[in-house]
Parts: C-alpha cells; sequence; structure tokens
C-alpha cells in the first residue's frame, strides 16, 4: 500500500535524469574531432532548441592546478558534491613548499623504520605528464628526505601512463626521475609497469596478481630503463599495457623485489588507482589469490587507499557532507544510478563525496563490464534499458546513468573506432531524449571531462588518447525549454562557458525543489537556461 502510494505521489512530479557520457567535450578544432567528422542530428537538434553551453571541467574549477586535464574521479567527485573539492596534489605541494612535509609524523616514522633496519625503501607510483594521481615534484620530495635522513638505498616502481599521458611518453618522462635520481645521488629506477598491471581499478585480480607477484618474487629484467621500453614497444605496446619488467643492477641481476626490513610508500595522491595492489600486499585477511608476503615490512602511503587499506597515510582525506545524494536521502527523496562496474567506484563513491556504500533511498545497478570488447558500445545498450525500466517504475526523483563507451574509444588510437562511438552516441540520445520527453521528464546531459573530442595531437599529428583541459557541454532537455534558437545563438552555444561541473548538483536540488545545502559553492544553472 505505501510503495503504491509512493509511486502515485511520484507520479505527479517531474523526475530528473543525469546523462553523464564519459569522456566527450567540447573540441577546439574539426580534425582529429571525430564528433565534427560523423553526422550528429541529434546533438544538433538539441543545440538548435535547448539550452546548451559549456562548462569547466579542468585545472582550478574542479580543484587541480592551472591548466591540468580533468579526469573521471574528480569530474565524478565534483558532480555529485556540488562544489569545488581541492585535491590532494595542490595540498602536497604546497606542505612541500613550505617545509611541513619534511616533518609530516608519519614519514618521519618510515624513514626511522629504514635507518634502523638497514633495508630499502620501495617507492611505487605512476609517473605521468598528467597530475591526476601522483607529480614528479611529489617522488623529488620522498627522495629529498630520505637523504635528509641517511637514507641509502632507494628502489622506484615506476608506473607507466599512456593512459592519460601520450602512448609513448615515458621514454621522456622516466629519463627526469633518472636525471633526477643522479643530481641527488639517490635512488635509481628499479622496475616499469604498465598500469594496466599496477592500477586495476575494475577488480580483474588477475592483473593485480601480475604486479603484486612481480613486487614480491621479481621477474623477467632487461639491462636498462630505456631498453626496457624498447623492447615493449617493439611489440606494439603502449605504456599502458607494459608488463612488470625489473631493472637489472650493475652485475646483470635483478635484486629489487621487496624483502624483509624493507619500506614501501605508495606515492600515488588518488587512492583509486593504488587500492587493490595496496589491498594485496598489506591486508592481512586478503581473500582474492594466495600471496607469500615477507614479514617485517613497513608500508605507508601518501594518501589513504579505503577501508581495506589499514596502512598510515601522509595525507587522510577530508570528509566531504552533504552531497547530491546524500541531500536528496535527506529530503526523503530516491535515487538510482546506473553504470557499467569500470565506472561503479566513480558513479558510486567518487559522486557521493568518497562515501562507501549507498545512502537510504539511493539504489544501484552495475553491469558487468566487458574485459575484452571489439564493440564500441560496450555495454551502453543493457545500461539503455534499465534505465528506461526504471523510468518506467514512476519510483525514482534521480536517475543518473553513466555512458563510457565515449571515454573507451578516446583512450585507444583507432580513429574509426572514435567515429563509430560518436555516431553511437547521437543515437543513444535520440532514444533516451524520446523517451524523456515521453514521460514529461526533465534530461540533463553532461559530461565529466574531455577526451573523444581530441583524439590527434594536431603538432605531432600522432594519436592523443589523454584526457584534456576542453569544456564539457551542459544540455537541459524539458519541455518547457523548448524553443528555436538563432542562427547566432547556436554558433555562441559552442563557445561560452557558463558554469563548472560544481553546478550540477545545485541545479537538479533546483529542479526538484530541494534547498541546496551551504556546503555547495556551485550554483543553479537554471538562470543560465533562459
Amino acid at each position: 500500500m505505501l510503495d503504491r502510494l509512493y509511486c502515485k505521489q511520484r507520479c505527479l512530479m517531474k523526475p530528473v535524469i543525469l546523462l553523464i557520457l564519459d569522456g566527450l567535450g567540447i573540441g577546439k578544432q574539426a580534425q582529429g574531432n571525430p564528433m565534427r567528422e560523423v553526422p550528429m542530428p541529434t546533438y544538433d537538434w538539441v543545440k538548435a532548441h535547448f539550452p546548451y553551453f559549456g562548462l569547466q571541467a579542468s585545472g582550478i574549477a574542479v580543484g587541480l592546478a592551472w591548466g591540468d586535464a580533468g579526469s573521471s574521479e574528480i569530474g565524478h567527485l565534483t558532480l555529485g558534491t556540488g562544489r569545488i573539492v581541492y585535491q590532494q596534489y595542490p595540498k602536497i605541494t604546497m606542505a612541500i613548499q613550505d617545509g611541513t612535509f619534511f616533518k609530516n609524523p608519519e614519514l618521519e616514522k618510515v624513514l626511522s623504520y629504514i635507518t634502523q633496519s638497514h633495508g630499502r625503501l620501495h617507492l611505487i607510483g605512476i609517473v605521468s605528464r598528467a597530475k591526476t594521481h601522483a607529480s614528479s615534484e611529489h617522488i623529488e620530495a620522498l627522495l629529498r628526505a630520505a637523504k635528509d635522513r641517511g637514507v641509502s638505498d632507494v628502489r622506484i616502481h615506476a608506473i607507466t601512463d599512456g593512459k592519460e599521458s601520450l602512448p609513448h611518453e615515458a621514454k621522456t618522462l622516466l629519463p627526469h626521475i633518472q636525471s633526477l635520481c643522479s643530481s641527488l645521488a639517490l635512488g635509481r629506477i628499479a622496475s616499469v609497469s604498465g598500469r594496466y598491471y599496477a592500477m586495476d581499478t575494475n577488480e580483474y585480480w588477475q592483473r593485480t596478481e601480475t604486479f603484486a607477484r612481480f613486487l614480491l618474487e621479481g621477474g623477467k629484467a632487461q639491462s636498462t630503463v630505456m631498453s626496457a621500453l624498447d623492447v615493449a614497444y617493439s611489440r606494439g605496446v603502449t605504456d599502458e599495457t607494459i608488463e612488470p619488467t625489473g631493472i637489472a643492477s650493475s652485475d646483470g641481476t635483478y635484486d629489487s623485489q621487496i624483502r624483509q626490513n624493507d619500506a614501501v610508500v605508495f606515492f600515488n595522491f588518488r587512492d583509486d588507482g593504488m587500492h587493490q595492489i595496496a589491498y594485496a600486499l598489506t591486508a592481512p585477511d586478503f581473500p582474492f589469490f594466495p600471496l607469500a608476503r615477507p614479514q617485517g615490512v613497513a608500508y605507508a602511503a601518501m594518501t589513504s587507499y579505503g577501508e581495506h587499506v589499514l596502512i598510515p597515510c601522509f595525507f587522510p582525506q577530508d570528509a566531504i557532507a552533504h552531497s547530491l545524494c546524500e541531500t536528496l536521502s535527506s529530503a526523503n527523496k530516491r535515487c538510482i544510478k546506473i553504470c557499467e562496474s569500470m565506472k561503479a567506484n566513480l558513479v558510486n563513491d567518487y559522486f557521493n563525496g568518497l562515501h562507501r556504500g549507498p545512502f537510504q533511498n539511493e539504489y544501484r545497478i552495475s553491469i558487468p563490464s566487458k574485459k575484452i570488447s571489439g564493440d564500441v558500445k560496450l555495454q551502453s545498450e543493457e545500461l539503455a534499458s534499465r534505465l528506461f525500466q526504471a523510468m518506467d517504475e514512476h519510483v525514482y526523483d534521480l536517475l543518473v546513468v553513466n555512458f563510457v563507451h565515449c571515454d573507451a574509444a578516446g583512450h585507444q588510437t583507432d580513429y574509426e573506432k572514435g567515429k563509430q562511438a560518436a555516431a553511437y552516441t547521437d543515437e543513444l540520445m535520440n532514444r533516451i531524449i524520446r523517451a524523456t520527453l515521453a514521460a514529461h521528464a526533465t534530461l540533463i546531459i553532461t559530461s565529466d571531462h574531455g577526451n573523444i573530442e581530441q583524439m590527434m595531437n594536431l603538432t605531432t599529428g600522432q594519436p592523443d588518447t589523454a584526457h584534456n583541459d576542453n569544456p564539457v557541454p551542459f544540455m537541459l532537455i524539458d519541455k518547457q525549454w523548448y524553443r528555436d534558437r538563432t542562427s547566432r545563438e547556436i554558433a555562441l552555444c559552442e563557445r561560452e562557458i557558463r558554469g563548472s561541473l560544481a553546478d550540477v548538483a545545485p541545479t537538479i536540488l533546483d529542479l526538484l525543489r530541494v534547498p541546496i545545502p551551504q556546503e555547495m559553492s556551485g550554483q543553479s544553472l537554471l538562470a543560465q537556461c533562459a
């Protein structure tokens, strides 16, 4: 009886659908932009009849340094919390600059342990042009702190990117780390491994196992960093998928396994990429594969890596209260989130301000991602089907759905797949818009960061698989905002930036007539939608 009454009440209200087209930005040029090279009739129709403009999704607008590209993690965090959440990167960098980094008590404990145990210090993290997970500045600070405390043996296990940086950029980045070690007369690169193995976030535990066993047991090795990269590249491999490879010492052997009396510092300042490997190496009740771990190893991390990784961290995450979903829950509103498993952590935890677990009246559907798929649609058809089912139930005030196919295509070098993904996006939008208008609902279409709209580096002519600093679209589809836009308005909408990702959550609350909490620094965009 109560469910029927709830359903009847909800039928009298207008639900809001948030469609996140992951990795779809507003491109700056036609060349290298598959969105401009295939017909996009639905996209063009929306621009001609509904509010459409750009949102900032990178740099200081989402809590990063100026000019830094956005990411899925930061994008969803900003979308769901309705505020600029200043990331750990500027916090740690400022601590380095003012000297407090070198007095961090947890860092001092690790360095004190090494000097007393006479073990080796292992630094594990990503080396990338993008500063979304780690920074070479922080590696340098760790090396300087170790040198100041008399540590004499530092092994750097460099994780190569190829996803948020160019496919073969490690060949430029790793020599910089080597030069840094030489200038300080401390440390060396002991291994390289692609993030595919070392930073999996989708619970493909066999990848994590490959990296974990390499760190503890060793494996294949090359004589130099450059030879390791050359061998990988000769096989058609990009930085992302380099198999764990040791760098031999001067006597030609690899001896940089983690051993008793050593210490390990994970220097990524984001938890998502490091969670699985840190969980595997440190949790006494780790359940996913057997691993013989040495005793007497001190572990620490740059920041906290989640509830399963109970190791000291230098910079704990700040609590984020009153996110969009928490606010809706307090207002007795129902929310459903639909996504592929590869994005579940983002759509659920990051969107909720790093709160683990659903709030009351929050429901979640996660469709298992395909591990290998030549179909650019991925699981989008199943996601769309679940969205339409949820709409037909008439019990949800907010429906959030993330489609990842654009971002997946943008991270590949196959430009034709990018065009296929763009064309499919337009067709998918058409179906969702039709269903929205028929249901008398409100649809917001946006993204978390740019990617697919810039698949070529126009300077080098090479594929560009990295995220970028482009703005992302904001579209508001509802019958009450329908009108014919002039040709001048349509031309301007591509260039106008009227807000940021932080403004999306307040806009949704405004549409649902729920008070916007004072913790949200974003502003409702409805006034911009005339």
